[in-house]
């Protein structure tokens, strides 16, 4: 196998914006295993690799890297003392072909879902807008699927409006890790259990996948959907395991006929996004956030199929998925409640606001309410995706 060099870039930027002049920032270079162990992963790069960042808060490594992968099956992380330097983010880049990178302020902690929002908090993926080697969150988005077997199909959902506004749109995974057991030989697809590692993440960027997005078919319903699996075979040019951790949200989610019936004006609702670009960003887990309906959910709000919800929705909200306990719940009628877990109420498309002028100038007024597509039309997107053969593409 050809290895040839490739370089793995960062500058340590403050919040403030400014590069760390004068105080130079250790960085550390560690390579984890992504499917293989360790020795079986052919890069050079093994314990650990320090050095400071120079004057301009730049620093550098060197790897060498397989030719013919686009993206090597191995992954690196770059870590930096967080007691010292908590105040400060990162920028990554490198050339082609170059490793996936996860920028971590302490060590990652393992963390395992046992409940459905825990699960569904690993259903949502940050959007962010690439400019200059600088990455903006501007939108959330989430993994749903249908079908089961060899009729699967993975989608990344999320509004129109935040892929016809940016054009360097990046898509965040986590990582994930499995306990490997020294001395086993494993086999596809008997391979430890994937967990995810929360710190770790990964950045896909879409203009350099073979896919396109599908808007719903009418223009008014600001929805789009993304086939996943072109995603993943970019990050995983040789396929072997998938070790991007997400859990997707199901079909099997969106509310029937009978759940609908039963739901009352006002029910309690939570949502899970990244409002105003925040996020954990030690964990790269998003926020959840909640509220109640403020409009009957089967009433088309304005005559459009939205609905409304009483809770604090910003820009960055867009996207984010709804939903409303089927647990231990009555309905409307003091019937218990047909659905379990979490219910699939719709997708944030936007904050309401009112514009106050005066004194010839004019500026909006947040009135703590969002506007929320119905689940079922995150179907007919899907379904507009098949229909045109853009549900799986090739890289």
């Amino acid at each position: 196998m050809d290895f040839q060099m490739c370089r793995i870039q960062m500058t340590v930027v403050r919040l403030n914006g400014t590069a760390s002049a004068h105080r130079p920032v250790v960085c550390t270079l560690k390579r984890i295993p992504a499917l293989a162990p360790p020795d079986e992963i052919g890069c050079n790069v093994s314990g650990r690799e320090t050095r400071e960042t120079d004057e301009n808060g730049f620093v550098e490594f060197k790897v060498m890297a397989p030719k013919e992968m686009r993206t090597p099956n191995c992954y690196y992380e770059i870590c930096f003392d967080e007691r010292e330097y908590m105040n400060t983010i990162c920028f990554a880049h490198s050339d082609e072909p170059r490793p996936i990178i996860s920028l971590l302020r302490k060590p990652p902690r393992p963390f395992r879902p046992t409940s459905p929002m825990e699960r569904a908090l690993f259903s949502v993926l940050r959007l962010e807008n690439e400019r200059g080697g600088s990455f903006m969150p501007v939108g959330t988005s989430f993994v749903f699927y249908f079908g089961q077997g060899d009729g699967r199909r993975e989608f990344i959902v999320t509004n129109r409006h935040i892929v016809e506004k940016h054009t360097n749109l990046t898509v965040v995974f986590h990582l994930g890790q499995r306990d490997w057991v020294s001395g086993v030989r494993y086999t596809i697809p008997n391979l430890p259990e994937l967990q995810p590692t929360v710190g770790r993440f990964v950045r896909a960027d879409l203009s350099k996948i073979a896919a396109a997005w599908t808007f719903h078919p009418d223009a008014d319903i600001d929805l789009a959907v993304y086939p996943l699996g072109p995603i993943l075979e970019y990050l995983n040019p040789f396929g072997g395991g998938n070790e991007q951790y997400y859990s997707p949200l199901s079909v099997k989610m969106v509310p029937d006929d009978n759940f609908v019936a039963g739901l009352d004006v006002v029910e309690n609702v939570q949502f899970i996004g990244y409002p105003s670009g925040i996020y954990d960003s030690y964990t790269q887990l998003p926020i959840v956030r909640q509220g109640v309906t403020a409009t009957p959910y089967l009433v088309d709000y304005e005559g459009r199929p939205t609905f409304l919800i009483d809770a604090p929705v910003f820009e960055g909200s867009s996207g984010s998925p709804v939903f409303v306990s089927g647990r231990a719940r009555n309905d409307k009628h003091g019937h218990a409640a047909s659905r379990a877990d979490l219910v699939l109420l719709g997708i944030v498309a936007r904050h309401r606001y009112i514009e106050v002028e005066r004194g010839g100038q004019s500026w909006k007024v947040e009135r703590n309410l969002g506007e929320v597509f119905r689940a079922h039309l995150i179907l007919e997107a899907i379904d507009a995706a098949v229909s045109t053969g853009n549900d799986r593409a090739d890289t």
